[in-house]
């Protein structure tokens, strides 16, 4: 697990003697991700660098520093991640005098000997790839299939139409090249405000973009500058969707055993580590499956790590606790105080280098910080429930569309518009009152719930309502740049639907950024096994009422995991990785947050209205209405431009 970065400029638009300087500075922002080493490549003929800072994690020596040049000198690669077959893949590779005992010498020599598309169908983990081909003069810019590490890149005209290429882990090591175009994307700022997050292929910057989860670009390096010559998706979710594959016709046994020895093989390959690893273990299905099969294949103590809460609403600590105790790890619990709190999001703008607003990154922050003082490698659950249908809304999604589907499109615009009426409005405030029965109370929740969705034309508008703050949006300064989301039907199956949805927009642009970026920061590497390409091709190819049972989705996992844990542990229900934010934000990250809050820095951000945010933070502090969510995005975009702020006037000053 690494950073990288790195520059094409064939045609010296910044001087050569500033290359080295340039390609230092690039380093040093991701240097966090990679602390126990630094290199540098140049090729003066083609105007390139790569740098790379290391997280040694397999060979631990000198000898697998990085950049790294195939033995026959025509490849050059800087790699973020890990190659989990590269010893079946060394076994391939016949008559290679291997220098390292690393993956990354695996890499380039597959590179070399089939070149970088066949080498990219071969290898099997988490990577973010820069490789050069000096023979070809190419540039290639290549992102694991789901999205587990990240890759950027920013295109630069300069001068006389010369293009250069900047490239990074993280974008704000893009932002510290000198030919940056610091102008923020107001496209993204509403993705942002809508969803908590920047996800897609554009960043919070104009000029900036992600290679996309299983994706490979390539540029060519001519002396008028560096192009894009080819952009292919070399993997897609949508292949594997059902009906390649439907687990009842082998019957469920069958199906379970092929479940039992995907997983295995998964999570086997994901332990090999000459550094102390261990395992995120919250108590819920999915990580306590991970652990269960880490705990069979291990030998001696095996350390998790679990956080909770003193309020008693979010802590699942007890439920860890037991589930460790059960599997006869050594576990670790972290009590998170509310006055932890503070502390925390105070180094967030430092932890995200761009807006993300997804709550449960303070308790992340905070577990990843403690599990480095034990382990250099952590194996997380992430993943079930994209792949497995265990998010309650899917269920939620599924009872409102069939509702939906019995009313008329005029009984849903006249709805929509009593919904939107004062007189609603103040019905529905009626759930708030004391004295109203807990029966009218659940009633009227249900409405509130439920109204603003029935003008959804189609279940995949439907979906992303669900997955969207409307009211986070209406916060928002200019109100007409509104983002179009191509509504697109990856399966007939509305639950596959919306897990396919999720496995390309919400797990790479949500759930892995908050982990990845939350344990690179204090040098942690992270491993998820479910997202093992052939064990997510095998999930993806179940059909719907594979996944369901009475206790929601997943039931692959339930099942197994009922074989290796007592049944009163199965019972518990999951509260999943929330926070009591609502009331963070009126106790101990009211003074931080205020100041955050004022006129003027909401008017020298420039994104989101002054007035209703004022508004809608007097609303919250009262108890009037829980804004949680949404100004909790409002605060993350704050902070983001504070630590920005040099960036984005100097972005201004050059549009004017």
């Amino acid at each position: 697990m690494c950073g990288i970065a790195g520059f094409c400029d064939p045609g010296r638009l910044i001087d050569r003697r500033d290359w080295s300087r340039i390609l230092s500075v690039m380093g040093d922002a991701v240097g966090h991700r990679g602390p126990d080493g630094n290199g540098q490549w140049v090729s003066d003929e083609l105007g390139i660098g790569l740098c790379h800072r290391r997280l040694a994690i397999i060979d631990l020596s000198d000898r697998a520093l990085q950049p790294m040049a195939s033995h026959d000198g025509r490849f050059v690669v800087s790699f973020n991640g890990e190659i989990y077959n590269h010893r079946q893949l060394r076994q391939q590779l016949s008559g290679t005098l291997w220098r390292t005992d690393s993956d990354t010498e695996t890499l380039v020599e597959c590179i070399s000997r089939y070149g970088v598309s066949e080498t990219v169908e071969k290898i099997r983990g988490m990577f973010a790839i820069a490789a050069v081909d000096l023979k070809l003069h190419k540039l290639h810019l290549i992102r694991d299939r789901l999205g587990e590490k990240p890759l950027a890149y920013g295109l630069c005209k300069g001068t006389a139409n010369r293009g250069v290429v900047i490239f990074a882990s993280q974008v704000n090591a893009i932002a510290t090249h000198p030919l940056f175009d610091a102008s923020v994307n107001q496209r993204s700022l509403r993705a942002f405000a809508l969803h908590g997050y920047v996800g897609g292929q554009e960043t919070i910057w104009n000029s900036v973009y992600r290679v996309l989860p299983g994706e490979h670009i390539s540029f060519d390096i001519t002396e008028r500058g560096c192009d894009a010559s080819e952009k292919k998706s070399y993997w897609s979710a949508e292949t594997f969707l059902p009906s390649a594959y439907c687990g009842e016709r082998i019957g469920e046994t069958a199906m379970q055993d092929e479940f039992r020895g995907l997983l295995r093989d998964a999570v086997e390959s994901q332990i090999i580590s000459d550094v102390p690893l261990g395992a995120f273990l919250s108590g819920g299905i999915d990580s306590s499956l991970v652990t269960a099969e880490l705990r069979q294949l291990t030998t001696g103590p095996l350390h998790t790590f679990s956080v909770g809460f003193t309020d008693p609403r979010y802590d699942e600590s007890s439920q860890a606790r037991a589930v460790a105790k059960a599997l006869g790890t050594t576990h670790h619990e972290i009590i998170f105080q509310d006055a932890d709190a503070l502390g925390v999001v105070e180094s967030l703008g430092a932890v995200y280098d761009e807006p993300f607003a997804d709550s449960s990154q303070i308790p992340m922050v905070k577990l990843a910080q403690y599990a480095r003082e034990y382990v250099t490698v952590a194996l997380s659950g992430d993943g079930g429930d994209e792949l497995f249908g265990g998010y309650e809304r899917y269920r939620l999604a599924q009872r409102l569309w069939r509702l939906l589907e019995m009313l008329p499109g005029g009984v849903r615009r006249g709805v929509t518009e009593v919904e939107n009426s004062t007189i609603m409005r103040q019905f529905l405030s009626f759930e708030k009152h004391r004295n109203v029965p807990s029966l009218v109370r659940s009633v009227l929740r249900q409405l509130r719930r439920a109204l603003p969705h029935v003008g959804s034309p189609t279940r995949e508008a439907l979906y992303r309502q669900i997955m969207t703050s409307a009211k986070c949006e209406a916060l928002v300064e200019n109100v007409d740049a509104v983002p179009h989301q191509e509504e697109v039907r990856y399966s007939e199956q509305f639950l596959k639907q919306m897990m396919a949805t999720d496995i390309h927009e919400y797990l790479p642009g949500d759930i892995l950024v908050k982990v990845d970026r939350a344990a690179m920061a204090t040098g942690l590497e992270t491993r998820v096994p479910l997202l093992d390409r052939n064990l997510v091709q095998w999930a993806l190819g179940l059909q719907a009422r594979v996944l369901r049972g009475r206790q929601g989705g997943k039931m692959p996992l339930r099942k197994l995991l009922a074989e290796r844990l007592p049944a009163e542990l199965m019972r518990h229900p999951k509260k999943g990785f929330g926070v009591p934010l609502d009331s963070w934000l009126r106790g101990p990250l009211r003074e931080w947050a205020e100041s955050k809050l004022t006129i003027d820095s909401l008017a020298r951000a420039g994104a989101f209205s002054p007035q209703r945010v004022r508004r809608a933070w007097s609303e919250h502090l009262s108890g009037q209405s829980n804004w949680q969510t949404e100004i909790w995005r409002v605060l993350m975009y704050q902070q983001w431009h504070e630590r920005n702020s040099v960036v984005v006037t100097r972005g201004k000053s050059a549009a004017a």
